[in-house]
């Protein structure tokens, strides 16, 4: 049984999914934006007529997009770290989950994306990259900020404090 399988009924709405890749473009943003991660996701788990399926929403390529967490990690070249919400943040989950899905279908930032590599820049919504994407999102569901609004990258979203500073490694 995988580590993933193991803790999937942990998961919570609202957690955070920090993803590390091999790829080129993955080692482009590790090593321009001085990074360990070069991506971050929220999980969200769906439960209906008997099936709990843990989802995340992540900003790719295509935009701002849901898939399922099992389906990604099984093709994912790399390495993924979940977080889970700090317990002083549990009330926001819901207000988390309907920040998060109202981004649905958003543009991807890509010239915010590169700008960022070499110096932070400000969150624009109407076009999202992964980390603004998830800031913009904790903003809007009322937690504290700590950024104003200036975009962070993958591994700053761990020093505001929404969620637990140990994360565990999933595999698929």
């Amino acid at each position: 049984m995988s580590k993933y399988q193991k803790i999937r009924g942990q998961i919570r709405d609202g957690d955070l999914l920090l993803w590390r890749g091999n790829g080129l473009v993955a080692k482009g943003i590790q090593r321009l934006g001085h990074q360990y991660h070069n991506h971050a996701s929220f999980a969200f788990v769906f439960d209906k007529h008997y099936t709990k399926r843990v989802m995340l929403f992540e900003a790719l390529a295509h935009g701002v997009e849901p898939e399922f967490l099992s389906a990604r990690l099984e093709r994912h070249d790399g390495r993924c770290w979940w977080y889970q919400l700090a317990a002083k943040y549990e009330a926001y989950r819901p207000a988390i989950y309907q920040a998060a899905n109202h981004y649905g279908g958003t543009s991807y930032d890509y010239p915010g994306l590169i700008k960022n590599l070499f110096s932070y820049v400000f969150v624009d919504v109407e076009r999202l990259f992964c980390s603004e994407y998830v800031y913009a999102s904790g903003i809007d569901a009322g937690l504290p900020v700590e950024f104003g609004l200036i975009a962070p990258r993958p591994d700053d979203l761990l020093s505001l404090g929404w969620w637990v500073k140990e994360g565990v490694e999933l595999d698929g």
